[in-house]
């Protein structure tokens, strides 16, 4: 597309302890300002860029909020509003990073008995007036600000893929 960016690492915020910076972003550059690119942060993520000089701004996508804290320009925090508070999903800053730098990350993302990603079957996505969310075996749905749940078997599992997110197995 021409539009210059960069990739920088990103330090998921929802673990319990301190994490890595295990998650990508990307910073485009477009005329003259720096945008927060992300479409792959699962259950809160962005639906659209973020100009990194709305910092310290709510900003509406959507039925979704979000904010990108920043006290220096340099170290921000994205947070989304999850209907009663708001909260860190993960922190980055403006240094580059390359490709390589995150092959150890994604190997222990899919290995470590502490990430979200072994312990549970985890699918988001977002439609358009809201998400859905499979957390094991509990469909979260988010629909113009309303939420709901529903449980489903093990065994229902593999339909529920394929009827709510496409994904037949």
């Amino acid at each position: 597309l021409g539009i210059e960016y960069q990739i920088v690492g990103a330090r998921p915020m929802f673990y319990p302890t301190r994490w890595a910076r295990t998650h990508m972003v990307i910073i485009a550059n477009i005329d003259g300002r720096q945008f927060l690119c992300d479409c792959g942060f699962g259950a809160f993520g962005i639906r659209e860029p973020i100009a990194l000089d709305q910092a310290n701004q709510i900003i509406q996508q959507g039925y979704d909020k979000f904010r990108l804290l920043s006290d220096d320009n340099k170290n921000f925090t994205l947070q989304a509003f999850t209907g009663d508070e708001w909260a860190s999903q993960y922190g980055f800053d403006l240094y580059p990073h390359e490709m390589v730098d995150f092959m150890p990350a994604n190997f222990f993302n899919s290995k470590h008995p502490d990430t979200i990603f072994v312990q549970k079957l985890l699918v988001a996505m977002i439609t358009p007036n809201g998400r859905k969310i499979l957390l094991d075996g509990r469909l979260k749905r988010i629909e113009k600000g309303e939420t709901t749940f529903e449980e489903y078997t093990k065994e229902e599992i593999p339909a529920l893929l394929e009827r709510e997110f496409g994904l037949a197995g």
